[in-house]
């Protein structure tokens, strides 16, 4: 299963919607050093856990890189694994970005902003928008219902996930606005 945490989030909550049913999991990510920062700091980390029968067999975490001068280019990643003797083992490593072309497009409703939220483009991507046209539309008063965009941006991937934290984005490599 993958989770996403939450601001009011502890152990016990994260690994009830995890589907882990495993107290002696709960404790040593509680307990442990390098685990137990699951849940501190931002909410949006990005947690897949691979159980059985309810026990913790993998839990992989995704989230912003320890140093903020890395937020738009690394990621932290902890892995907790479960050894052969049965005890938790967790690390943590700092890993490149990946940054992969997206294409999003969509068409207005009401406004640019709940189009681009519609069609799940970043908000640093959508302003990028706003400036790229922005000296030929005026965005308040000449959108129509109807008009549309299209917009290639590159998109930070952590091991092939979106990511979920922060607000990076990278540029816009293309984009297309059609105003009536």
């Amino acid at each position: 299963r993958t989770e996403i945490t939450r601001q009011a989030d502890t152990i016990d909550s994260l690994m009830r919607r995890l589907g882990v049913d495993d107290a002696s999991a709960a404790d040593f990510l509680r307990n442990d050093p390098v685990a137990g920062s699951l849940i501190q700091g931002r909410a949006g980390k990005l947690v897949h856990a691979t159980v059985t029968d309810g026990k913790l067999v993998r839990l992989e975490v995704r989230g912003p890189a320890a140093s903020s001068d890395q937020w738009d280019t690394h990621f932290t990643r902890m892995t907790v694994e479960r050894t052969e003797a049965g005890d938790l083992r967790a690390h943590q490593e700092q890993v490149a970005m990946s940054v992969t072309p997206q294409l999003a497009s969509g068409t207005i409703q009401s406004s640019l902003y709940q189009a681009a939220d519609d069609a799940k483009v970043p908000d640093s991507v959508t302003n990028q928008i706003a400036e790229i046209f922005g000296s030929d539309i005026d965005f308040r008063r000449e959108l129509r219902k109807g008009d549309a965009f299209s917009v290639i941006y590159e998109a930070h991937t952590a091991d092939g996930h979106p990511i979920t934290w922060g607000t990076s984005a990278g540029r816009v490599l293309a984009a297309r606005f059609i105003n009536k």
